[in-house]
């Protein structure tokens, strides 16, 4: 039963579901036409606000993108591979690989939701040759279903945006709801709870999906096949016919150099523009009269304040804005 209604909503969605940028493009032109028809704005209003509101994800479109960069670089790395390899070498049974690659996933998403999208794609390609090479028949599209299926508890994890956006002083939403500490969100006990009731009961889900039926079982496709232990530092190439620069895209020394930059830049707070030495004495000190307890209490003090009526009145305008998109409410958000 379980297994006819899944195949169905499957091929309901091969069949009407596109891909997801198409869906994106659907939704904004359904958004476009209810602004025009539901509200004052005019076809030019809409075109400009939807112009102006696009370039305004840019900062967030460059976190996303550097978030996903970041886990892949994490994912692929020698010591993380090898741990997703080895582990897929563990599986002895079409059952035990969906249940597997479910529970890993959702482990990692509890860490980083990035990492947990790219280990996805590297666990389930890597269980699906591990289990064809010992003649083990896995349905290779629910196996990949199962280690994405671990990804919906990631905002229950330590990287989930909205638990750590309203942990933060100073969030959109703090006039409001105030500063909701991490405790009583992603360390609270109930979302822990869920969380191991998630982990618990979705790969046995996934793992009583598995096709009946021999004939209903599609393994992975000859085209991804490839040996379980690739040489990174090769890709197919012998070090006799490295060349320069190959070595130099390679190199731990350059990576490991900026990598040290970026940190140290973290360390530093945050500056003035100033050259060092700038404002103070002769030999770079601070210049005499410096800053008392309480006059850096009156100077928080001032700060949060204007902090505050500034976060009033910018989330007074956001609001306008996206309940009457006009070029009016876009100037002033």
């Amino acid at each position: 039963m379980l297994n006819r209604l899944i195949t169905a909503i499957v091929r309901v969605f091969e069949r009407w579901l596109p891909d997801s940028f198409v869906i994106a493009v659907l939704l904004t032109l359904l958004t476009f036409a209810l602004a025009i028809g539901l509200t004052d704005t005019t076809p030019i209003g809409a075109v400009e606000a939807w112009g102006d509101g696009f370039w305004n994800l840019l900062a967030f479109t460059n976190q996303i993108a550097l978030t996903l960069l970041l886990g892949y670089a994490l994912a692929s790395t020698r010591p993380v591979n090898a741990l997703l390899l080895r582990t897929a070498g563990l599986v002895r049974s079409a059952r035990m690989a969906y249940i597997t690659v479910c529970l890993l996933t959702g482990l990692i998403a509890l860490l980083s939701w990035s990492t947990a999208l790219v280990a996805a794609g590297i666990m389930s390609r890597a269980v699906g040759e591990a289990c064809r090479q010992r003649g083990i028949h896995v349905h290779y599209p629910l196996l990949v279903a199962s280690a994405f299926s671990g990804f919906v508890v990631w905002h229950q994890g330590i990287s989930a945006s909205i638990g750590l956006t309203i942990a933060t002083p100073g969030h959109f939403l703090q006039d409001q709801i105030g500063i909701i500490p991490t405790s009583e969100t992603l360390f609270s006990l109930w979302n822990l709870l869920t969380v191991t009731a998630i982990l618990l009961s979705l790969p046995v889900l996934m793992a009583l999906l598995h096709p009946r039926d021999p004939a209903q079982i599609t393994e992975i496709p000859d085209h991804l096949m490839r040996e379980m232990q690739p040489d990174p530092d090769t890709d197919g190439e012998t070090r006799a016919t490295t060349t320069p620069a190959l070595r130099l895209e390679r190199s731990r020394l350059l990576a490991l150099a900026i990598a040290a930059l970026g940190l140290a830049a973290c360390e530093q707070p945050a500056g003035n523009g100033e050259a060092p030495g700038d404002g103070g004495t002769a030999n770079g000190a601070a210049p005499a009269g410096e800053p008392t307890v309480e006059d850096a209490r009156a100077f928080l003090e001032n700060a949060e304040a204007e902090l505050a009526r500034m976060s009033e009145y910018a989330g007074r305008g956001y609001w306008v804005q996206n309940t009457y998109i006009n070029y009016d409410t876009n100037w002033l958000a």
